[in-house]
């Protein structure tokens, strides 16, 4: 990928310092937010995820890899390339207003963490 970087020696021998890149919010129109789970394994029927991508950057996060469906890396693009699902409140209440909902608890963010820290921007 053009924005990849590799540091040969994680020891610090070829003195490469790695700017602090700000982060990417990138806005995307989603057509749906809450997602049916048929897992039996994760015990939950309904997740829903207004990110994709993570600025707290855990590397054992299992969500990495989801972030190339959107054509960016599991690295560094995931940690600095945020997309917000900006309609998601809207897309949220379409899907409690429908009649034919059925209540259920909706697990949030199971894939990324719903806490990011541009949140904490609220300008």
């Amino acid at each position: 990928m053009k924005d990849e970087r590799v540091k040969e020696h994680v020891e610090g021998i070829d003195d490469w310092d790695e700017p602090n890149l700000a982060t990417q919010y990138i806005e995307q129109e989603a057509k749906t937010i809450v997602n049916k789970v048929e897992s039996p394994d994760v015990g939950m029927a309904y997740s829903m995820n207004a990110y994709a991508g993570c600025e707290h950057g855990c590397i054992y996060c299992y969500a990495r890899n989801v972030h190339e469906y959107w054509g960016y890396s599991a690295g560094l693009d995931f940690e600095r390339k945020i997309i917000v699902k900006k309609n998601a409140p809207q897309l949220l209440r379409k899907q409690l207003m429908h009649p034919k909902w059925e209540v259920m608890p909706i697990m949030l963010s199971g894939n990324t963490d719903c806490y990011q820290p541009a949140e904490k921007n609220t300008a």
